[in-house]
């Protein structure tokens, strides 16, 4: 990962691609944590799937941390914790075991969630907390026949997820591990995050435990200082039939992880492939990701935006106009330089004298 050391200011400039250097960072938009604090949480993280899948517990990417991936492969950035979704029924089995692994790992409830971060190289930055930095925040779910939501009691009104979007769960890359993820990432992150179209900062520091002013940034401004996923689809390839072979596009969509122009890594998963025709750095409005949502199920290309349909209009508006202009000259110097043809000319046999009835009536009265 490129991008800034999080103890430099934000005058810093970031030297992007092939040399050229790049916009300063926006502040607030530094990295929130030094390579040795990442490498910290990740090993946790890596710990804690571990015994998920021994156990057979449920458990997906959640919040910043789905985000990351979505747009990253990776921690965002200015993100300073790692967030995983877990079944409330599998709570007590995961906490029981989580119990076994200390001293070398240790374990804390707050409200409905769990704190686990590693002994080793954690600190305590705020004494009125029980709990070290950095660390994984664990989350719960509840669910009934058609929905889960987040099982936090000031979160459980509003992070509601259908579970046509949550489930069945594929794999996603972050930070190097491949991790279960929403069947529809997008939609999931859209539900989540309605109003957060753009790249914004927490606002909650979770090193030091206290509210901070959340900021926001279009993202195509840091397409060179950090590396963003864009969406391709995926190959097309050739199906054998007994004797005769179809042609027809692998599952899932390709990502290709990019710092401004040069490619990183590419990855195939298994999002719906709708996900293709969305902007890399904006998150979509829910009335566009509804327009594209019924678009794929009716397997036709999503139509473009009013926005979009008008600027084209324009564009095709400006360019006959254009076009019109150019013409023009040439049609009347065309016109100028035809010769003149027998047709074109009138014969003076063709011409009929008009004769007013005043000079008729003169010359009748002069001969009589």
């Amino acid at each position: 990962m490129v991008g800034v050391d999080g103890n430099k200011s934000s005058e810093s400039l970031v030297r992007g691609t092939r040399g050229r250097p790049m916009a300063r960072v926006p502040k607030g938009f530094q990295r929130q944590m030094t390579s040795a604090e990442q490498s910290l949480v990740l090993e946790a993280s890596a710990r804690l799937v571990a015994v998920c899948d021994e156990l057979g517990v449920v458990y997906m990417l959640y919040g910043g941390a789905l985000l990351g991936s979505y747009r990253h492969h990776d921690i965002v950035p200015w993100d300073d914790d790692v967030d995983l979704l877990v079944r409330l029924a599998d709570r007590p089995r995961l906490r029981a075991a989580l119990a076994n692994l200390q001293p070398d790992y240790m374990t804390f409830e707050y409200g409905e969630r769990l704190k686990f971060w590693s002994s080793a190289g954690s600190v305590r930055n705020d004494t009125s907390v029980p709990w070290h930095w950095p660390y994984v925040d664990v989350n719960f779910y509840d669910e009934n026949a058609t929905h889960i939501w987040d099982a936090g009691l000031e979160f459980r009104n509003y992070y509601v997820y259908h579970k046509s979007t949550v489930f069945p769960t594929h794999l996603r890359p972050f930070a190097g591990f491949w991790l279960p993820a929403p069947h529809d990432t997008l939609a999931f992150l859209v539900a989540m995050y309605p109003t957060k179209r753009h790249c914004s900062t927490a606002f909650y520091s979770h090193r030091s435990e206290q509210n901070m002013k959340s900021v926001s940034v279009k993202c195509h401004k840091m397409k060179r200082v950090y590396p963003f996923v864009h969406r391709r689809s995926a190959a097309v390839v050739a199906l054998t039939v007994g004797r005769s072979q179809h042609v027809a596009s692998s599952p899932g969509i390709v990502e290709v992880l990019m710092l401004g122009d040069i490619v990183v890594s590419t990855a195939h998963v298994e999002e719906p492939t709708y996900a293709i025709y969305t902007n890399p750095y904006v998150l979509p409005t829910r009335r566009r990701l509804s327009s594209m949502l019924s678009s794929y199920t009716s397997h036709t290309e999503p139509p473009i935006s009013h926005s979009r349909r008008n600027h084209r209009s324009r564009r095709h508006r400006r360019a006959r106009r254009h076009r019109r202009l150019q013409s023009a000259p040439r049609i009347a110097s065309r016109n100028r330089r035809r010769p003149a043809t027998s047709s074109s000319v009138p014969r003076m046999s063709k011409i009929r004298p008009v004769v007013s009835t005043l000079t008729l009536m003169s010359c009748i009265h002069a001969v009589v």
